[in-house]
């Protein structure tokens, strides 16, 4: 299987990205980030050194499980 990603700025002008591995996870965040914000919700993307120095562990690990609960709920498959 052959993919070819493209990104296209405001002007509307497509980029081919070659190497898009290395650009697909930051593409994410920015569109997750833009998409949630745009619904109203204040978006700060915090890495896991943020985390620690902020004391948001136990925070985190709660919405981690939350989330993992919520996912497999969710897209549990049918038998």
């Amino acid at each position: 299987m052959q993919t070819e990603v493209y990104t296209l700025d405001i002007g509307n002008c497509k980029e081919r990205k070659y190497n898009y591995e290395d650009h697909l996870e930051e593409l994410l965040k920015q569109e997750i980030s833009l998409a949630m914000q745009k619904n109203g919700l204040r978006v700060k993307l915090l890495h896991n050194k943020d985390i620690r120095t902020q004391k948001l562990d136990d925070l985190v690990s709660r919405f981690r499980s939350s989330y993992n609960n919520t996912y497999t709920a969710l897209y549990t498959p049918l038998l």
